[in-house]
């Protein structure tokens, strides 16, 4: 019997696997900063707020995954070919000043702990 549930547990690993990876990777510095100082300033206000929208990013992530794996084309493919150049291009844009916007705030972080153990900006950051 145990046997039997192998397959059906792997199928399901594959299928909801990639979802977590993409959900679990929101942890970056910019992440973490932004959360301190959203809870130092309202606490614990949002805090039901964050519990409603955790199944939301769940199932948005998660179908965005499933599209790219039933598919086999990624997101920017798929938006091209359903609603044209124009909105790729928008949609590349706007990953584009995310991706630049990752970059500035993972070097600002390592920058930030430097400073909290004495090593100056150009050690850390070289």
């Amino acid at each position: 019997m145990p046997s039997a549930s192998l397959p059906r547990l792997s199928a399901y690993l594959k299928a909801a696997g990639p979802g977590l990876v993409v959900m679990l990777a929101d942890t970056d510095v910019g992440s973490l900063i932004t959360a301190a100082q959203s809870g130092a300033r309202w606490g614990y206000s949002l805090l039901l707020l964050q519990i409603l929208l955790v199944p939301i990013l769940y199932v948005v992530q998660e179908l965005t995954v499933r599209l790219g794996t039933a598919t086999g084309r990624g997101h920017g493919a798929l938006i091209r070919e359903r609603y044209g150049p124009v909105w790729a291009w928008i949609s590349y844009g706007g990953l584009v000043v995310a991706g630049i916007g990752a970059i500035v705030t993972e070097f600002s972080g390592i920058a930030g702990i430097g400073d909290l153990f004495g090593v100056p900006r150009l050690v850390s950051l070289g």
